[in-house]
């Protein structure tokens, strides 16, 4: 399929939220507020990560914070969700 010269694709609502996110952290970074960033992008084919700058000890530690966002959101989403998502978080493995 080929794609039009300057024609942007729909974005979905979630799409725009993350186009935002970007933008705002493309200026902070710009201020020269930033100076360590990783990223984890959820693409059709799975999962992609990017790492740049040299604070790794924070990172780390922003890291562990965002997988108690992600947990909570799980949680917050419903035990169905839960339980397709990371059964074992609900019910040991084998029962």
């Amino acid at each position: 399929m080929s794609k039009i010269i300057g024609a942007q694709p729909k974005l979905s609502s979630d799409q725009i939220q993350i186009v935002d996110v970007l933008k705002e952290t493309l200026a902070m970074a710009l201020e020269g507020k930033i100076n360590t960033l990783g990223i984890v992008a959820c693409l059709e084919d799975g999962p992609a990560t990017l790492v740049g700058g040299r604070n790794a000890a924070a990172l780390n530690i922003g890291i562990d914070h965002l997988k108690h966002k992600i947990l909570m959101a799980t949680f917050e989403a419903g035990e169905d969700t839960v339980q397709r998502v990371a059964p074992h978080i609900i019910k040991p493995r084998g029962n």
